[in-house]
């Protein structure tokens, strides 16, 4: 109520201004041609003719001038407005916007038991392929019944960027999103794919979270991890276990005890090294 109010008074204040504006500019229009009168039309142009006519060509200059700044500031509110006006839209439409999330459901997909058509799972926002949550050996046939009807095509202009968009990404699930895209018939090329799957800002953010590492897991360490899907999954007294949901990264082994002063960059390097593949 409050933002629809404030939205009503600068309206109200631009047309102010604006009316203000053009009143200025209408007025110094008329003093302009009052003096232009008083010039003409006066025989003797007296001392006190004369002080009204200059005073009536300064008058005219002022609310000229004044005139063109109250437009100019009304104007300038109005592009300020369509402004704010076009960011939040484009922020609703993001909020509004539906995410596809694709995730594994397997505890270790580097394990044999582990298997794609199964434990591969999609989301489904805009319920485009019937289900909230489908497997990809469901998804591939929900697509090839797709292309049966005519309906493949929608599909993919709708939700082909979203998973195109993951697949870019440094995320640990851009791998599965790849796989969906192939069944989606439109298959990702991993061109250089390898080497960018960790940018050199993350390296950095990595390489300080192990920086001083005693063998205490920081909340710092669990955030990083955590963040390219990995999970402590346990170990011996010596050691620590980290294993990632995803397809494709190893498992990464650290001491829990390290002797040496460059063990944190040493972790910091073998994690790098298992996010970039």
């Amino acid at each position: 109520m409050n933002k629809k109010g404030g939205i009503h008074h600068e309206k109200v204040y631009q047309d102010i201004m604006r009316y203000l504006g053009i009143s200025l500019i209408v007025l110094s229009i008329i003093l302009t041609v009052s003096s232009i009168a008083i010039t003409g039309y006066s025989t003797g142009y007296s001392v006190i003719e004369r002080v009204i006519d200059e005073n009536f060509k300064v008058l005219g200059v002022i609310f000229f001038l004044g005139g063109l700044v109250l437009l100019w500031i009304a104007h300038t509110e109005d592009s300020r407005e369509a402004a704010s006006t076009t960011a939040a839209t484009a922020v609703l439409e993001e909020r509004v916007e539906p995410s596809i999330h694709v995730y594994c459901t397997h505890k270790d997909p580097n394990s044999k038991s582990f298997k794609a058509e199964r434990d591969y799972h999609i989301t489904d926002p805009n319920n485009d392929w019937g289900g909230e949550s489908t497997s990809l050996g469901e998804f591939r046939k929900k697509m090839t019944e797709a292309k049966s009807v005519g309906t493949l095509e929608y599909i993919q202009q709708v939700d082909g960027p979203k998973l195109r968009k993951i697949a870019e990404s440094e995320r640990p699930e851009s791998l599965i999103a790849r796989e969906f895209l192939k069944a989606m018939e439109m298959p990702y090329s991993d061109t250089n794919h390898q080497t960018s799957r960790i940018s050199q800002e993350n390296e950095k953010t990595i390489e300080r979270a192990f920086r001083q590492y005693d063998g205490t897991i920081t909340s710092e360490i669990m955030s990083v991890m955590g963040g390219h899907g990995y999970h402590l999954v346990g170990g011996t007294r010596k050691h620590k276990k980290w294993r990632n949901n995803n397809p494709g990264y190893p498992v990464i082994t650290m001491s829990s005890t390290p002797s040496d002063n460059n063990a944190g960059k040493n972790i910091a390097r073998d994690v790098v090294r298992a996010l970039r593949g």
